[in-house]
């Protein structure tokens, strides 16, 4: 049963209606290519609400006149009475339920079904107790000292489980924003996600263009089929190799499953910049899986390192498989590849949004308002916001389990070691016996020697990305190189900027649950983010 963990401000008895504008802004958000970015802040008619926000008082808004004492007083009476009523429709934003999967409360023991790492464990890494008990008064009381009695298994320390506390002086508040509950560890469901990690550890080396030859490829997607409740992407009701491991979003199956975004050179200034990356060698190529034995595995969820670096190859790649992903996002800046996006698609020369005030000046262009340098930082601004909101989720709200820890509980169960109530579509997958004829044990193949973060699981890393989605221009341009596999083919900015969200999953350290959408819908929490930063450029 999905419980609300988290208490809430008392809610006022009628809901407050969406304004018609809020939807209106999220239907339109980025129409035009990189100029999405000024959707995001166009719109006077975001000052005047309607329906239940437009009864709050007017203020008298008028544009100052003048220099000296005079003009000083105007323009700081102008922005106390913008900021009013920005923050006045930020507060009528309803505060949303903040449901979670239950197995908090479902597993009191051993908190199997809830994210542990960095905490001490017993020998079958099951969370110390008292350790988890700290854990849990901190997340509760909020308080900085609560968390800092928080005891560490090693020497790794947590990352910054106190940021989905901290206050954002613009935009809607972190806590007023959500997600739905994470599938229950017992579910069919999350036993579909583990069978999807297991097959993308397995297939990391398989370059994307062979996808349709390669026999590996062909076990998975027969797998993945034959799964009770598997909900990733399908054609036709089936899993095919067009639609292995690709996200859920309207964009997901268009094009190579690389996003073009990631090929073409950037102009970083004076600095070019040949989106060749360093990458990892494969297995049986100089290169390994990580976690497989209980030791490194328990070594990883007490956070006991050092845990050492991947084997590197030699050569710089075009981003060709799993495992050059992985090593991408092993080390990105979190809004890198939404960043290189902008600056491609300003460089050559995508359109504004037809909204864009300086389309129609004959004299002035935009620059720091709806030019170039307003669009680069609005996409690093996301970032700063995202983190808020999803660490709120990840830590305050559902504490989710993450892929590795799972697969520790796949393994103590087939391996008889203890007996764990994961579904039995994972236990009686092809994957996993795959991965047990490889390795000799049944744990979940790591692509880095430390595993995941130590941060819970749930809560998707793509929310840049709304900065720059265009669900109405095409683009003709053929950005794929050799080997991205693709092909001469018609793309939306949407559809490439999406395939630039999956980078996590083939490393292990995120499932389904995290690719950013659930059923192709956007989660809530991502609408309510793009409103917000809309809000906060209009009240500029």
């Amino acid at each position: 049963m999905k419980k609300s963990r988290v208490s809430r401000v008392r809610e006022s008895p009628e809901r407050v209606p969406e304004s018609p504008d809020r939807r209106k802004f999220l239907r339109g958000i980025g129409a035009a290519g990189a100029a999405a970015v000024a959707s995001a802040t166009l719109g006077t008619d975001w000052l005047h609400p309607r329906g239940a926000e437009a009864a709050q008082p007017e203020v008298a808004i008028t544009p100052e006149v003048g220099g000296g004492a005079s003009g000083g007083v105007i323009r700081r009476d102008r922005a106390f009475a913008l900021r009013m009523r920005a923050a006045t429709k930020e507060k009528n934003v309803p505060i949303p339920a903040h449901p979670t999967n239950g197995d908090e409360e479902l597993y009191p023991n051993n908190r199997i079904g809830n994210f542990s790492k960095g905490l001490p464990h017993d020998s079958f890494g099951e969370v110390d107790a008292t350790a988890y008990a700290k854990f849990l008064k901190a997340v509760t009381t909020g308080n900085p000292a609560d968390f800092e009695a928080i005891p560490l298994g090693g020497n790794t320390r947590l990352i910054d489980p106190q940021a989905g506390l901290a206050f954002d002086m613009e935009g809607t508040d972190s806590h007023q924003m959500t997600m739905p509950a994470s599938p229950a560890l017992a579910s069919a469901q999350r036993a579909g996600e583990a069978v999807e990690n297991y097959w993308e550890a397995l297939l990391r080396d398989v370059p994307f263009s062979q996808y349709e030859t390669s026999p590996l490829a062909a076990a998975a997607v027969a797998d993945l089929n034959a799964l009770s409740d598997f909900r990733g992407p399908k054609v036709s009701g089936a899993v095919t190799a067009g639609t292995l491991f690709r996200g859920r979003t309207a964009g997901d199956l268009i094009g190579p499953y690389v996003s073009q975004f990631f090929f073409p050179t950037l102009q970083y200034g004076a600095a070019e910049v040949v989106q060749q990356y360093q990458t990892y060698l494969p297995v049986g190529g100089g290169g390994t899986y990580y976690l497989i034995d209980m030791p490194s595995w328990l070594n990883a969820q007490n956070g006991h390192g050092p845990f050492g670096g991947n084997i590197m190859d030699s050569q710089r790649r075009y981003l060709r498989n799993g495992r050059d992903l992985s090593a991408y996002v092993h080390i990105d800046v979190l809004f890198e590849a939404y960043f290189n996006a902008c600056i491609y698609l300003i460089d050559v020369g995508a359109p504004f949004n037809p909204g864009n005030p300086y389309l129609a000046s004959t004299n002035q262009t935009g620059f720091g308002t709806f030019g170039a340098p307003h669009l680069k930082t609005i996409v690093a601004e996301v970032a700063t916001r995202a983190l808020k909101a999803v660490w709120y989720q990840k830590w305050i709200v559902h504490r989710a389990l993450r892929p590795e820890a799972y697969g520790g509980l796949v393994h103590m169960t087939l391996a008889k070691t203890k007996s764990y109530p994961v579904h039995s579509d994972v236990l009686n997958s092809d994957a996993v016996q795959e991965v047990f004829s490889r390795n000799g044990t049944y744990f979940l193949p790591m692509a880095f020697p430390e595993g995941c973060p130590q941060h819970p699981s749930y809560g998707p890393r793509d929310r840049c990305r709304r900065v720059l989605d265009d669900r109405e221009s095409v683009l003709r341009r053929e950005l794929g190189g050799a080997e991205s596999g693709g092909g001469e083919r018609r793309w939306t900015v949407a559809s490439a900027v999406h395939r630039v969200g999956r980078l996590a999953d083939h490393a292990g350290r995120r499932d389904e649950q995290d690719c950013g959408e659930r059923g192709g819908r956007p989660q809530p929490c991502g609408s309510a983010l793009a409103i917000g930063l809309r809000g906060v450029a209009a009240a500029r």
